[in-house]
């Protein structure tokens, strides 16, 4: 049976799509702009312009909320939540949590065969409880919870009933990637010292992974706020910064990653409103 809210979503129509990517970008460029211009003429940066900062990044999560209030009522909006703290396919639970550390540990370990040295990482680990705070600190104000209702728990969705998954991945990718662009002109955050194209070229690559958790968790945005915090928390414990080519090797192991998938899992045929009935490829059944 399909799910009930996929049809609801197929009723309304996929109009509201754009609507919800202004609504992001006007809320979160709005409240970051006092940080952008401090940061741009005055090379400063004020306390109460990164709360701004943190609340701005909630521009996915208010559109996506407001939409589904707006269009599908209290009974959208519960459902929408429920996805957040939920997720079936306990494979894929696992896969969000470990993909991305393994990555990194295996950087670490191809970082000591090539240099020769014993990176940092491996000296001063942080302890367990550092660990936890950390993650807690990542997945609620440092994007996870912040953007994930909205980019894959809103727009993937609708995105899905136009495009295939990895074309619908790739438009995600950039518009998530642009999304970030007042960030790597303000002082102190993780894109300050970055280069935009190489970081765009990271968002459309994540994305086709996102989408591929997301798809076969049976659409746990829990799913992906977890993958979304091992993204942004992995270089605290595994400190591929500290070293040369660590994250050359850690570019190389996610792309290989995200090839296999698009080959094995034949990514770019998979949909919601078709996934049992492809000529193209066999899905296989994961769970």
């Amino acid at each position: 049976m399909e799910d009930k809210s996929l049809i609801e979503i197929r009723d309304i129509g996929n109009k509201n799509l754009i609507l919800f990517f202004l609504i992001t970008f006007l809320f979160s460029w709005l409240l970051w702009l006092p940080s952008l211009f401090s940061s741009v003429l005055f090379s400063k940066k004020e306390v109460l312009y990164e709360i701004l900062n943190i609340i701005g990044a909630f521009g996915p999560f208010i559109a996506a909320f407001v939409l589904t209030l707006v269009n599908e009522g209290k009974q959208g909006l519960k459902f929408l939540w429920k996805r957040g703290w939920h997720c079936e396919n306990k494979r894929f639970l696992i896969i969000s949590i470990f993909l991305i550390p393994f990555l990194y540990l295996s950087s670490l370990i191809l970082v000591i065969s090539v240099e020769g040295i014993i990176p940092y990482a491996f000296i001063h680990w942080p302890n367990p409880i550092e660990i936890i705070t950390q993650f807690v600190l990542v997945f609620f104000l440092a994007g996870p919870f912040q953007e994930e209702f909205g980019w894959r728990g809103y727009a993937l969705d609708r995105l899905q009933l136009r495009f295939n998954a990895l074309t619908s991945s790739i438009i995600l990718g950039v518009i998530w990637g642009i999304w970030h662009l007042p960030s790597f002109f303000i002082i102190g955050t993780n894109q300050e010292n970055q280069l935009f194209y190489p970081f765009l070229f990271s968002t459309i690559v994540l994305s086709v992974l996102f989408t591929w958790i997301y798809n076969y968790s049976n659409r746990s945005i829990l799913a992906t706020m977890i993958f979304h915090a091992t993204i942004n928390g992995s270089n605290y414990i595994f400190r591929l910064d500290q070293t040369t080519l660590g994250f050359w090797f850690y570019r190389f192991l996610l792309n290989f990653v995200v090839v296999y998938v698009v080959i094995k899992y034949c990514l770019k045929d998979l949909s919601h409103s078709s996934k049992k009935d492809k000529k193209s490829c066999i899905i296989k059944d994961l769970i």
